[in-house]
């Protein structure tokens, strides 16, 4: 899990924020910041995905996924969780390869 320095808070994101990813599970948005480092942030709204834990196990994933390469760039990210990431199940290995692949494609863009 990220350390809390690595975390955005949601609610302090900037308004005009660009768009950098539209994919089949999340859109991306990214602002500068004068942290020094990367900090990520998920919203997933209970109409996204219905079930807590459902929510918390993706916003986990997605978290971990962020673990490393945090000292690259100093930005915001803003991880916008789409209903299509819900029907995922996270024990199918093919379902976390495509989860990987979309995030990989994010973190892609930012280089």
């Amino acid at each position: 899990m990220l350390g809390k320095a690595y975390r955005l808070d949601v609610a302090g994101f900037s308004k005009n924020a660009a768009l950098i990813h539209k994919g089949g599970y999340f859109n991306a948005k990214f602002a500068p910041n004068k942290t020094g480092h990367l900090r990520v942030g998920i919203v997933t709204s209970r109409k996204t995905i219905p079930k807590a834990a459902n929510r918390n196990a993706l916003r986990r994933r997605i978290f971990d996924f962020w673990q490393t390469g945090l000292e690259e760039r100093s930005v915001d990210i803003l991880i916008i969780v789409k209903p299509e990431a819900g029907k995922l199940n996270p024990r199918k290995k093919e379902d976390l390869i495509n989860l990987q692949s979309e995030l990989n494609s994010i973190k892609n863009k930012l280089k």
